[in-house]
């Protein structure tokens, strides 16, 4: 008993870790950081996913003086850069730019933020900040979502552990978890597709989307462990094999390659 609750543990323990890089490697994560200016270091944030309509796609430069603005544009699109410059609020304390959020599920956009010394300015982020927009998506379905498929990874990790250390394995939680990933990838990854870009699914072979072509790959690797499972048939290696497979899957940014608006064929690919 005392092995399953060690097992079970560093199952928790590895998930969140895997969860948490996964988190602040993606696309999606906002910019931050900071830069020294009117002997000053000044903290900024800068968001790489916003949802359409809604006024709360801002940048933020935690400052009380300055001349900063934001030089945009449509992704992939040969055009003149627009300008938004910050504003200082009172209320907050800091320069805020309310970037424009009326652009179609998956449209994206790149964009600069500077500062201006004088006659001089300056580039403050290092590369241009790819930002992509998504409709809004009811919180009980992301939460359903998040949970289910967490739950799937440390029930994969902790079969790791069980047929690493101790050459046993439970056909039972190989259901459990064939049936996590069946519902939490793809009925409400599917959902959470489909409210915010529109599609269900835009893996292969309709598109390129890694995190639906990650999910369909380790859902399929699960799945041959079943079968030999339910044939009777040594599982052991299938289901290391699987695990690996899902770890590896948390390595990879969530939303790489995600869905894109073609502005020039006005659709999502």
């Amino acid at each position: 008993m005392l092995r399953k609750i060690i097992y079970l543990f560093f199952s928790l323990l590895f998930s969140v870790l895997l969860v948490f890089f996964q988190r602040k490697t993606g696309p999606t994560y906002p910019v931050k950081g900071s830069f020294d200016i009117y002997n000053d270091n000044i903290k900024y944030f800068f968001p790489r996913s916003c949802t359409i309509k809604e006024q709360k796609c801002n940048a933020v430069i935690d400052s009380k003086v300055g001349d900063f603005y934001i030089k945009y544009k449509r992704y992939k699109i040969n055009e003149e850069f627009k300008i938004i410059r910050f504003s200082f609020v009172d209320s907050n304390k800091k320069f805020i730019a309310n970037i424009p959020s009326d652009f179609p599920p998956a449209a994206k956009i790149e964009y600069n933020v500077y500062a201006k010394i004088g006659e001089n300015e300056f580039k403050i982020n290092n590369k241009s900040v790819i930002l992509r927009f998504k409709n809004k998506v009811d919180s009980w379905i992301l939460i359903i979502h998040v949970i289910i498929m967490f739950g799937s990874l440390v029930l994969s990790l902790y079969m790791f552990f069980r047929v690493i250390f101790d050459k046993k394995y439970s056909s039972l939680l190989l259901y459990i978890n064939w049936i996590l990933l069946l519902i939490g990838g793809f009925v409400f990854g599917g959902l959470l597709q489909k409210q915010a870009f529109g599609l269900w699914w835009s893996g292969f072979p309709l598109g390129y989307d890694i995190t639906d072509n990650k999910t369909l790959i380790v859902f399929l690797s699960w799945s041959v462990a079943l079968l030999f499972s339910i044939r009777k048939k040594n599982v052991s290696k299938y289901i290391v094999f699987s695990s690996i497979l899902m770890i590896l899957s948390y390595l990879i940014p969530h939303s790489l390659f995600g869905s894109e608006y073609d502005y020039l064929n006005e659709k999502i690919r």
